[in-house]
């Protein structure tokens, strides 16, 4: 049964078809699933954030700063 759903899984069948051809409950699915190691697939929906690098880091803090002073020359002081 673990080979058939490892397999299924890998091969991107859906959960709901899985379980059914499995005869158990979708959760069950998934709780066999975090049992046996098997990973999550990555969502297809979903667009997968990447940490940004010590540069981009740098240069985004650079214009915050320029906008921060930008906006304190422009105000008049009280």
């Amino acid at each position: 049964m673990l080979e058939t759903l490892r397999q299924m899984w890998d091969a991107g069948v859906p959960a709901d078809v899985i379980a059914a051809h499995l005869g158990i409950r979708r959760q069950r699915l998934h709780e066999l699933r975090r049992e046996h190691g098997i990973p999550d697939r990555a969502c297809k929906y979903r667009k997968r954030i990447v940490d940004p690098t010590p540069d981009e880091i740098a240069e985004r803090a650079r214009e915050c700063r320029e906008r921060h002073f930008a906006l304190r020359r422009a105000e008049p002081d009280a």
